[in-house]
């Protein structure tokens, strides 16, 4: 005889494959089978079903982990799901043809155990991230990029996902929506993608989130961050050169002035460093040349002016570094404003 626990839990699954395999919907008429779908429903044991993994509490079995990400998961993600809601940590349905209108979505923000979610270029529809989500407070690692949570935005929300580490909300277009200076509170922060949303704003928010210490590395845990594709305005703050771990740093095509701080080159990890598409000024500081991981840096439509500094170039020439002429990139000619460099050292945009 099955305990309740273990017929509600077979049940919750039931419903999401039942809903979601080979189930038309306005984005996938004609869908195919689930990719991975060993076990589902015919094993009496749903903890050795395909891509899912179970811990056990108090005896019980409880479904901890759904990756289901990329499964051609169709029809519409069912809100049973949320009756695994007192075991559920990890939940990814990322890169799947759901469709999920508005006001099938709130449900989530119910799974507050989770600290892994994953929708991804999933069809999951809401007027802005659902408010529900401001429940999943224990959150780590939060992924709607690409999805269709576009529209308004309530910068209130990160300071509800506070433990944030991962955090990535690009390709959702917030147009008419200033930048959440709020992401700046998030202390535990590693990753931030943040492209393609056309944000308005500055980046003041660097200046809260390069104050937070890594009680390990005593400096911010920043590692990566993008911001390309918004319109945020204003000069890049000598904050940056808190971030000491970062390796990679991204903000083109925004609408950013004034000119490249020296404390850039207080980033030793930095692998990483492009700002194209901007309308900087000034000339390149010498610091740059501290960099010695860095292996890409873009600086093309600008309005740079001087020479490209020589200690900049000395990482280009030197053979044991792995900056190469090819990924410095530069205005050239009629587009360069007087800025030069060296043939050897630069490649021209054209």
């Amino acid at each position: 005889m099955y305990s309740d626990k273990k017929v509600i839990q077979q049940y919750a699954l039931a419903c999401l494959y039942y809903a979601t395999d080979e189930v038309p919907n306005v984005n996938n008429t004609d869908p195919n089978d689930w990719a991975s779908s060993r076990g589902w429903l015919d094993s009496p044991n749903e903890c050795s079903w395909a891509n899912v993994k179970c811990d056990e509490i108090e005896g019980f079995d409880a479904v901890r982990v759904l990756n289901l990400d990329g499964n051609n998961l169709s029809g519409e993600i069912p809100p049973e799901l949320v009756l695994l809601k007192e075991s559920l940590k990890r939940l990814d349905l990322s890169e799947n043809k759901n469709y999920n209108p508005e006001g099938t979505v709130a449900w989530i923000g119910d799974l507050t155990k989770l600290t892994y979610l994953n929708l991804r270029n999933s069809y999951f529809y809401n007027d802005g991230i659902p408010d529900s989500f401001k429940n999943l407070d224990q959150l780590l690692f939060f992924d709607v990029a690409r999805t269709q949570f576009g529209g308004s935005f309530d910068p209130t929300l990160f300071q509800a996902l506070s433990k944030l580490e991962f955090l990535n909300i690009s390709f959702l277009n917030f147009a008419g929506t200033v930048f959440p200076t709020t992401i700046g509170q998030l202390s535990a922060l590693v990753i931030l993608y943040a492209e393609s949303n056309f944000f308005s704003g500055n980046l003041d928010f660097m200046k809260v989130l390069a104050e937070h210490e890594d009680p390990d590395t005593e400096t911010s845990p920043l590692k990566a961050l993008r911001a390309n594709g918004n319109f945020l305005t204003g000069s890049i703050p000598t904050e940056i050169g808190n971030f000491e771990i970062i390796e990679e740093l991204e903000m083109n095509y925004n609408t950013l002035s004034g000119s490249l701080p020296t404390e850039l080159g207080n980033l030793e990890a930095l692998r990483i460093l492009s700002v194209f598409g901007n309308k900087l000024i000034g000339q390149i500081p010498p610091e740059i040349g501290e960099l010695a991981n860095l292996v890409a840096f873009d600086i093309f439509i600008n309005d740079f002016t001087g020479n490209m500094p020589s200690q900049v170039c000395d990482l280009v020439f030197n053979t044991n570094r792995p900056l190469t002429q090819a990924l410095v990139v530069v205005d050239c000619g009629a587009q360069a404003n007087g800025f030069l460099c060296q043939d050897d050292c630069c490649t021209c945009f054209s």
